[in-house]
């Protein structure tokens, strides 16, 4: 059984770039991409990843959280395919960014592309910020 584990943090430098590609081409692959990115300044962040089930019964877990402040700028690209032959798939991506100021900006285009009919799959993103009440509770 084949498991790919990567575990990323972007936190310096003017402009950081992640790009991962997983092909799970046996049966009973894992893939399980965790990624961490913190922005302030002017600074850009770019995590583009792509995993791809080749194989049936395989699983992957996408898992991107990111906090930006000033005027920083983060984008997340991810896409998981599922090809037709695939079967039995659980494929699972959640982008979370949290805002700190009005000029950060994130944007995030998580995609399935499924061709099998006996799948699990999911994606989702949220991006937002703080309001006062939590902030209270925080203090």
């Amino acid at each position: 059984k084949s498991v790919y584990h990567g575990d990323m943090v972007m936190a310096g430098g003017d402009i950081s770039r992640s790009e991962t590609q997983v092909s799970l081409a046996e049966a009973d692959a894992q893939s399980y991409l965790n990624a961490v990115y913190l922005g302030r300044d002017k600074q850009i962040r770019d995590v583009t990843s792509r995993i791809d089930h080749d194989a049936p019964d395989c699983q992957s877990f996408q898992r991107i959280h990111g906090v930006l402040d000033n005027q920083a700028k983060a984008v997340f690209q991810g896409k998981v395919k599922v090809e037709r032959y695939a079967q039995k798939t659980d494929g699972n991506q959640m982008s979370r960014t949290l805002i700190l100021s009005r000029q950060a900006e994130a944007n995030t285009k998580p995609e399935l592309e499924i061709y099998a009919d006996d799948v699990t799959c999911s994606h989702g993103a949220t991006i937002g910020e703080l309001d006062d009440d939590q902030l209270f509770y925080l203090m």
